[in-house]
């Protein structure tokens, strides 16, 4: 008999790649908007404001949409502690293109230079 070899499992980067790409839509501006799970979000009143995070879960293991789309769509080696953010300010874009390390710590404190937090 024919020795059949088996169907591997795909690895971890294949999975990822797959989730991500399920999961977007594309749309005016080059945006590629997150249509899976997101996280945080702002509530005022008992009312969301803001969306929150794309993320996404593997064998219970959460995923920041943002940050695998930079690593492996993108082609980026991983900005370990580093914030990603978006070009677009859309926070629900995980456009590779639209992605910039921002150079600032997870948590710390927006830049001086940036737009949006420039003091008056």
């Amino acid at each position: 008999m024919p020795h059949i070899p088996k169907k591997s499992k795909p690895s971890l980067k294949e999975k990822i790649i797959n989730k991500l790409l399920k999961r977007i839509k594309r749309v005016k501006g080059g945006c590629w908007v997150w249509v899976g799970k997101k996280v945080g979000g702002v509530f005022e009143d008992g009312k969301r404001v803001t969306e929150g995070y794309p993320t996404f879960t593997i064998s219970l293991k959460r995923y920041s949409a943002r940050r695998e789309s930079y690593i492996h769509l993108g082609g980026h080696s991983d900005p370990g502690d580093k914030q990603l953010r978006t070009t677009c300010g859309k926070p629900e874009c995980i456009n590779p293109a639209h992605i910039f390390l921002d150079g600032r710590k997870i948590g710390g404190r927006p830049r001086e230079t940036s737009k949006k937090h420039k003091r008056k």
